[in-house]
């Protein structure tokens, strides 16, 4: 008889170390891992939002450098083609540099130009002016230097009448985002 107060407290014992093993240990170490997982996951969060904090603090130091060059290009090719702007720089132009102007005749954009291709509208244009040889470089050089972009795709020059004029005709193209509105 002594035997079985032993078997049956040996016995309790197991019962309750599998109970307190099932109820209160494994369901602790299965939440213990889960809360470990999640504090990684928030450890590599926070180090990517640190990562795009630093790059976002570094951008805004070379903002207003970003914003001028932004401002240059949006002069260099605006929005839509400006056609009437276009011409009034033209002139502008050429009366600096003592060329007559005689015509400016800009053509319909051809869709598929390869400045399409880059998303920008090319707006053919010749420009037929006079003056001297000195005027006509220095209308060349002005018209590379304008804000807006303009390309010099071919030239062909003739002497004017009376001998010391030179004819010049252009084949340019002026650029935009936008094709130019009728």
């Amino acid at each position: 008889m002594s035997r079985r107060p032993l078997v049956v407290g040996v016995g309790g014992a197991v019962a309750v170390a599998l109970a307190w093993y099932a109820l209160l240990w494994s369901p602790q170490t299965t939440s213990l891992a889960k809360q470990q997982q999640a504090a990684a996951a928030a450890e590599a969060k926070l180090a990517t939002t640190r990562s795009a904090a630093i790059r976002q603090r570094a951008g805004a130091k070379d903002e207003p450098v970003q914003r001028a060059q932004l401002d240059l290009l949006k002069a260099a090719i605006p929005d839509n083609a400006s056609v009437g702007t276009f011409i009034l720089e033209a002139n502008d132009v050429a009366v600096q540099s003592g060329v007559t102007i005689l015509s400016i005749a800009p053509r319909a954009a051809d869709p598929k130009a390869p400045a399409a291709a880059a998303g920008l509208v090319a707006t053919p244009v010749t420009i037929t002016a006079s003056g001297t040889y000195d005027q006509v470089v220095g209308f060349l050089a002005r018209l590379e230097h304008m804000s807006r972009l303009i390309v010099v795709d071919g030239m062909s020059a003739t002497a004017a009448t009376g001998g010391s004029k030179v004819n010049v005709s252009l084949a340019a193209r002026m650029f935009s985002t936008k094709a130019a509105s009728s």
